[in-house]
């Protein structure tokens, strides 16, 4: 039986959530839902029975989603429902126990609304792409706010950060790309 993408990836993402690892952390994690739960997730009945994607299926979809695609899925939909915030907060945090490909861990920042409490967007602190180049040079979290405000529409909203943010080059670069100037608090 074919499984939807939004199923298998609704799926992984609460399993990740309550602390699995890896395609058989999150398989087993699956196969202990309900058939009530898993039905939420939308997982379809077949002859009174429920039916939930396997380890080789989750590992296949997971393997295959480009994760730029499925982060611009996800800003078109705060977009779409995250209207009724009229502030967000910017900061920084290190994920507990993720390890990147390099053996640092991740550290990420993102843009979550004050009302809604939801992540509008979020990019990975460590690399930016270089002008021109295909080279890449380390960064912070103030090299990255700029790309990271990019992507989501910030016209008309209070744009929140911690001290870390006061620096000269976050209100020149949104200046640069024409973007509305903030006050770090």
């Amino acid at each position: 039986m074919r499984h939807r993408l939004k199923t298998v990836l609704s799926l992984s993402t609460a399993a990740v959530l309550c602390g699995m690892h890896g395609y058989k952390a999150i398989s087993d994690w699956v196969k202990d839902l309900t058939p009530k739960a898993a039905q939420r997730f939308g997982c379809r009945y077949r002859n009174g029975k429920i039916i939930i994607p396997s380890e080789s299926t989750i590992r296949n979809v997971l393997i295959r989603v480009d994760p730029q695609e499925l982060d611009q899925a996800l800003q078109e939909w705060n977009q779409t429902y995250g209207s009724i915030d009229e502030s967000l907060a910017i900061d920084g945090k290190t994920m507990c126990n993720a390890i990147d490909e390099t053996g640092r861990q991740v550290h990420i920042m993102s843009a979550v609304g004050h009302q809604s409490h939801q992540c509008y967007t979020q990019k990975k602190v460590g690399t930016l792409p270089v002008e021109n180049s295909d080279q890449e040079k380390q960064t912070n979290e103030i090299k990255i706010a700029i790309p990271l405000l990019t992507n989501i529409d910030i016209q008309g909203k209070t744009i929140t950060a911690d001290a870390l943010l006061t620096q000269r080059d976050l209100p020149l670069g949104l200046l640069k790309k024409k973007m509305p100037i903030f006050n770090s608090l």
